[in-house]
C-alpha cells in the first residue's frame, strides 16, 4: 500500500517535471533555422546507398508502433490501372497493391531500387511481383509524357527530395487528367510544443536520413494545385493521408521531360 501511494504520487510529479522539460526544449525550436541541406546530390546518392541494405531493419519496429502498415494498406489499395510510385525506397508498400496493378516502381537512388526489386522477387511466388517494373528516376524530372498514369503513388519521399513542390507537380503532370494522387508523408505537427521540438532535431534527423521530416505538407500540397479529395492526420498531425486529383488548370504549363 506505501508503494502504491508512493507511485500515485510519483507519477505525476514525474508527468509534470517531464512535461516542463519538453516545453523547455521545445523552446528553442522557435528560433532554430531551417534545416540546411549540406549534402550534394552525389553525397546523397551515396548515404541512400549506405542506407539501402539496413533501412527496413532500422524502421519497421516504429512502423509497427505507428501502425504505419494500416495507413500504407488503406492508401495503397486504392491505386488502380497504371500506376506509378515515386520516391520509392526500398519498395515497403509492394503488399498492398492489389494484384491487377501495373505498377512501375521508382526511386533515384540505384541500391534502393536494387533492394526492391530483392524484394519484389520474393513476392512472385504469390504472382504479385510480376505486376512490378523497375526505373531509376528522379521524382523531381521524371521521364513520362504528360497524362501517363492512372494512380501516382508518394510515400515518405517528399521529405527526402531538395524540392517537393517539384516533386508535387512531377506527380500531378503525369497524372491522368481523371487520375489519382495517393500520398502519405510525415511534416510539421499541427501543435506547436511538438512543431518546436521537431524544429530542435530536425537537422540532426536530416544529416542521418536525408530527410526533412518537419516540412508543411498542406502548404505543399496546396501550392501544387492538386484538389485534395481526403485527408487524415494522425500523430498529432505529423502523418498525413492525402487522396487528390490533378488540377493542371492551376499549374504552371508542363514540361516534357528531355
Amino acid at each position: 500500500m506505501v508503494f502504491l501511494k508512493a507511485g500515485l504520487f510519483f507519477l505525476p510529479y514525474a508527468a509534470g517535471v517531464g512535461s516542463f522539460f519538453l516545453w523547455r526544449k521545445s523552446r528553442e525550436g522557435e528560433n532554430v533555422p531551417p534545416v540546411e541541406m549540406r549534402t550534394s546530390k552525389k553525397d546523397k546518392k551515396l548515404l541512400y546507398q549506405d542506407l539501402a541494405g539496413k533501412y527496413d531493419a532500422s524502421i519497421s519496429a516504429d512502423e509497427r508502433l505507428m501502425l504505419l502498415g494500416l495507413m500504407r494498406y488503406w492508401l495503397v489499395s486504392k491505386a488502380e490501372g497504371r500506376v506509378l510510385e515515386v520516391a520509392g525506397g526500398t519498395g515497403r508498400n509492394f503488399k498492398y497493391y492489389k494484384p491487377e496493378c501495373d505498377v512501375t516502381f521508382t526511386d533515384s537512388s540505384v541500391a534502393m531500387v536494387q533492394t526492391a526489386q530483392e524484394k519484389a522477387n520474393k513476392l512472385r511466388t504469390k504472382e504479385k511481383g510480376e505486376i512490378f517494373k523497375f526505373e531509376v528516376q528522379d521524382a523531381e524530372n521524371l521521364n513520362y509524357p504528360d497524362n501517363s498514369f492512372d494512380t501516382v503513388v508518394g510515400t515518405f519521399g517528399l521529405c527526402s527530395v531538395d524540392h517537393p513542390e517539384k516533386q508535387l507537380k512531377e506527380m500531378q503532370r503525369v497524372c491522368k487528367d481523371d487520375g489519382t494522387i495517393l500520398l502519405l508523408e510525415h511534416g510539421a505537427s499541427s501543435f506547436e510544443v511538438l512543431r518546436n521540438l521537431q524544429a530542435v532535431y530536425a537537422q540532426k534527423h536530416y544529416d542521418k536520413w536525408g530527410c526533412i521530416y518537419n516540412r508543411d505538407i498542406d502548404k505543399l500540397v496546396e501550392e501544387s494545385g492538386s484538389t485534395v479529395k481526403d485527408k487524415k492526420t494522425f500523430h498529432l498531425g505529423t502523418t498525413h493521408l492525402i487522396i487528390a486529383k490533378p488540377n493542371k488548370e492551376s499549374s504552371p504549363q508542363p514540361q516534357q521531360p528531355v
